[in-house]
């Protein structure tokens, strides 16, 4: 019998898709007006792995990493984790390491890395203190099918308003009354980082009134044109850069003043050498100031730096009066000898403002009053600090009682108990379940409960 050989073939090589170390979420709202920012998309992340946003930065994110998360002279998470957003170092690091991890691609979309060749270096003036939010906002997200994420706009320090909405972003929760950390301690967007009470409009109660009274004309336009700056981070890089600016204020300024910069800057309203510096390319702008300056010049941000110039643009610029620099007060001896006496009678009084507030109240800057009297503005910031941490103390206090009695009347009333009547019961008290404090109250409650039931029916095997 003779075998028939088979032809030779080659063996396919087997292909495999590269699997990510974290879960390869999607950005919402990449290339729009509300696109997300890194840090609600490192918040999503961590959810995702059911772990805690601080927690996978500091396990997952900071070992790949050169930053050192705590120094002795500052915190990461209170200090710079803000600027993941921003275009500086560590929105770089910590976008080239969540890309890594995930496989996604241009993350930088999330960020304002794009601009970053256009701005000043560090960054100044660009990302809010804290977190500004809008309620409505979370109310509606929190319908959709994607869930609550947070928009890059948000972060923004220039954005004072939700365009949407047309009202003034609130940062701070309106039950404890605490400003919102950038890396939290739990994963639930739209939900304090403190307390953990709902940050959108509160159930029951109404809604906020239109605020657009209160809204300028400018706080509408530099919303407006960070929207338009977001919402074009996948072209930016085509003109984002201090050449184009420079070359863009050249023209402007040779049709509004012949190419005379210097007359160019005080028809502007800007302070001596501001706009000459960047035209010598000695400075680059800071986001406020370039805001302004497209403020000023009645153009966009990508207008200004792309688009033909209005023939007509001197029939709709305005007069700006230059901006005067801010001089430390200069006061008598009879002047500081009777600011030193009200400063002592404050201090000698039963109530205990801030350094801030007596400022304004002298009419003076907080850092004079650190400056020429140094011992007493010391001695006013330890007594505000020392009756915030009796009245913390004394809120808590109050708080623990409110819950025990929530709890003990439950049981009191031989009720079914469950995790959700107790919620319910709180949250008509005021209370959360999400407050560690609450939580640890309850659980105390339970137990003295349960030891009590387990106490009486031992009393009754011995009888």
């Amino acid at each position: 019998m003779q075998l028939d050989l088979l032809e030779p073939f080659e063996i396919p090589l087997a292909t495999f898709t590269p699997r990510s170390q974290l879960v390869s979420l999607a950005p919402q709202g990449l290339n729009s007006a509300r696109c997300e920012a890194l840090i609600s998309y490192l918040t999503r992340l961590a959810a995702a792995h059911v772990v805690r946003p601080n927690v996978l930065v500091k396990e997952i994110i900071i070992p790949l990493t050169e930053i050192n998360l705590d120094t002795s002279s500052c915190n990461f998470n209170s200090s710079y984790s803000r600027t993941i957003n921003s275009y500086t170092k560590y929105a770089t690091t910590f976008t080239g390491v969540i890309e890594k991890l995930t496989l996604k691609e241009n993350l930088k979309y999330l960020t304002f890395l794009p601009w970053g060749k256009l701005l000043d270096p560090k960054g100044s003036r660009l990302l809010r203190d804290h977190v500004g939010i809008c309620p409505e906002c979370l109310d509606e997200l929190d319908k959709t099918e994607t869930g609550i994420y947070y928009p890059l706009i948000w972060y923004m320090r220039a954005a004072r308003i939700c365009s949407k909405h047309n009202r003034v972003l609130r940062e701070s929760c309106s039950t404890c009354g605490k400003y919102q950390n950038f890396v939290a301690h739990h994963a639930m967007l739209g939900y304090c980082t403190h307390c953990g009470a709902w940050l959108g409009t509160p159930t029951g109660k109404m809604v906020m009134p239109n605020e657009a009274a209160t809204i300028s004309d400018r706080d509408r336009f530099m919303t407006y044109a960070l929207e338009q700056m977001i919402g074009n981070n996948s072209i930016a890089e085509q003109f984002a850069s201090h050449e184009r600016f420079v070359e863009r204020i050249e023209l402007y300024c040779q049709a509004l003043t012949n190419g005379n910069m210097k007359r160019f800057e005080i028809r502007l309203g800007f302070k001596k050498d501001v706009v000459v510096n960047w035209a010598d390319k000695r400075s680059r702008p800071r986001i406020d100031l370039f805001l302004e300056l497209c403020f000023r010049l009645g153009q966009m941000p990508i207008q200004l730096l792309s688009a033909e110039i209005p023939k007509d643009i001197l029939d709709h610029i305005g007069h700006f009066e230059k901006t005067s620099a801010n001089r430390l007060r200069k006061l008598s001896q009879e002047q500081f000898a009777a600011m030193k006496t009200q400063l002592e009678v404050i201090l000698a009084g039963p109530d205990s403002p801030t350094q801030l507030a007596v400022a304004a109240m002298l009419g003076v800057k907080r850092r004079f009053l650190n400056h020429h009297f140094a011992e007493l503005a010391r001695a006013i910031s330890d007594k505000h600090k020392q009756a915030v941490a009796i009245l913390t103390v004394a809120k808590r206090a109050s708080k623990t009682k409110r819950a025990r009695a929530v709890i003990t009347k439950i049981f009191d009333e031989h009720r079914p108990i469950s995790r959700r009547k107790i919620w319910a019961a709180l949250e008509n008290e005021g209370l959360t379940f999400a407050d560690p404090k609450t939580r640890h109250t309850v659980r105390e409650v339970i137990e003295e409960h349960h030891h009590q039931i387990c106490s009486i029916s031992l009393k009754t095997e011995d009888s």
